[in-house]
């Protein structure tokens, strides 16, 4: 009797690590980093106007910038095109999509990985 307690107690512990470490990878792989994810995207859609050599508005070209404008950021980029506010200015580059917007509203949730 006290085998089949030890080894049910040792298969519910087992189980219990077992599921917290799947947590924590799945955790890991669906996180959002400002090199992988969101770097491309400002370059992609902020440059030249927000990056150094042509750019005259707030530079938008390292992490701490970035994650200093966030929130602006999001704003400017959901708000309706023919706003002049809006951005990207006067549509000279592709409007942010929509899961670019996802993935910048992820980032800042989750912390602004790097």
């Amino acid at each position: 009797m006290m085998y089949k307690k030890l080894l049910v107690g040792g298969l519910i512990i087992f189980g219990a690590a077992s599921c917290a470490m799947f947590k924590s990878s799945a955790a890991t792989e669906s996180s959002v980093s400002y090199a992988k994810h969101i770097e491309p995207i400002m370059q992609a859609k902020c440059t030249p106007c927000h990056y150094p050599e042509t750019g005259k508005a707030d530079m938008l070209n390292t992490y701490e910038s970035v994650r200093k404008h966030a929130n602006g950021i999001l704003h400017r980029i959901q708000l309706d095109p023919g706003n002049s506010d809006y951005m990207p200015f006067k549509q000279k580059k592709p409007a942010v999509t929509a899961d670019e917007i996802a993935l910048i509203q992820q980032w800042k949730a989750e912390g602004f990985a790097k």
